[in-house]
């Protein structure tokens, strides 16, 4: 995992919200969405995707057990 800050400075193409979470697991709005982002990286003759989603104390604890095997699914 990497922090946010760290992304901007690599040499980013891209970027593409590949999933959205919008509800919590007990069926209430999120105040802000949980975003699954997708990045095309350069660095000098290698490209690859990169695949960004926002951490708590653990990777992808912010979100229930079931959004991240759809997230899994999705990717």
């Amino acid at each position: 995992m990497v922090a946010y800050i760290h992304l901007q400075l690599l040499n980013l193409s891209s970027k593409e919200i590949i999933h959205s979470i919008n509800y919590t697991k007990e069926g209430n709005p999120r105040r802000k969405p949980y975003n699954l982002e997708k990045y095309r990286v350069k660095i000098d003759d290698f490209e690859t995707n990169l695949v960004f989603g926002k951490a708590a104390n653990k990777p992808f604890s912010l979100v229930s057990n079931n959004d991240k095997i759809k997230m899994g699914k999705v990717f």
